[in-house]
């Protein structure tokens, strides 16, 4: 997780964004800037504040990127792989990716799909989908029950199967899947004839998220050592999985981080939306950064409905933290 710049900076927070018109969310996090204390850079160090963006915006790019770097501040991002490659113009390229990461940005990586663990299979071992029965043998759909609320993405073999919208764009299409939630029945129609009880479809786990978005964010130059859970879930278990692969894990939990038990496996962070006020943000990085010498790791989620507020964090002030 990268930390901000040792320098203090002396600034005058936002009028840049605000006379360019730029989203106000990115004003509100500079405005911490002007209360960050200096740092050497190392994790969990008393009076920290470091920002993150999820999911590759590309918005992040054209508003917060010049905003931070005119105030000699970095970031850390969290790439979702799917986003990159198949998100379009919503979503930054890869070379605006890299870009950011020779600025001194840390790329983190934000899983394959942006799945919500808590609704996908868990492990490698569960992936594979049983029960299969012939639903239309002349187009040769097949359909089979399916456990679990969501599907992060459907393999054929070693082969990606496209997502249909419905029932009709199935059967137009060779290759692809259908997830009837409703019914909880999975249908597929394989680009290749194929008879039920050779059919090797599986759905991507958990496991298969936490490690090959890391092995494919990396094919493309990344430098990854850091996993942002996607809807701030991590269930129990995953903590296992993900520690071969990961030196850090960010999830959310709205709380600040201490140098006494610290666990870079467990890392909170504040969320903030676009109509949280700068003085709400200061008076936050304040009570948790400065008065007891936590890290506060403030996050933004640019897509995904309605977050947290400030105005449901705890009021009362933590109890004072001695210094190691």
């Amino acid at each position: 997780m990268i930390t901000p710049s040792p320098e203090t900076v002396s600034c005058n927070p936002g009028v840049d964004l605000y006379m360019t018109k730029k989203k106000i969310v990115f004003g509100i996090l500079i405005m911490l800037s002007a209360v960050t204390l200096p740092m050497a850079g190392t994790l969990c160090q008393a009076g920290m504040v470091s920002f993150t963006f999820d999911d590759g915006l590309a918005s992040v790019y054209s508003h917060a990127l010049p905003v931070l770097k005119h105030n000699r501040q970095v970031a850390t991002i969290g790439i979702t792989y799917a986003y990159c490659v198949y998100g379009g113009k919503e979503f930054m390229t890869i070379q605006q990716i890299l870009e950011l990461q020779r600025q001194g940005w840390e790329v983190a990586s934000h899983g394959l799909t942006h799945s919500n663990p808590k609704k996908i299979p868990k492990l490698y071992s569960e992936e594979k989908i049983t029960g299969w029965e012939k639903e239309d043998k002349k187009l040769n759909i097949y359909r089979a029950p399916y456990a679990y609320e969501n599907v992060a993405g459907i393999l054929d073999g070693s082969s990606i199967m496209n997502a249909a919208a419905s029932m009709d764009a199935l059967r137009q299409s060779p290759g692809s899947y259908y997830f009837d939630s409703q019914r909880g029945q999975l249908y597929v129609r394989p680009a290749g004839l194929v008879r039920t009880d050779k059919l090797a479809i599986r759905s991507v786990s958990c496991e298969r998220e936490i490690e090959f978005s890391k092995k494919e964010l990396e094919k493309m130059g990344c430098k990854i050592t850091t996993y942002i859970t996607p809807y701030n879930s991590w269930p129990a278990g995953l903590r296992e999985l993900s520690e071969p692969h990961y030196a850090v894990i960010a999830s959310g939990g709205n709380h600040a981080n201490w140098r006494e038990g610290f666990d870079p496996h467990s890392i909170g962070r504040f969320v903030v939306r676009s109509d949280d006020t700068v003085s709400a943000l200061k008076t936050l990085v304040k009570r948790y950064a400065i008065e007891n010498d936590g890290w506060v790791v403030v996050k933004r989620d640019g897509s995904h409905g309605r977050l947290t507020s400030l105005r449901n964090f705890p009021r009362g002030s933590p109890k004072k933290r001695s210094r190691p």
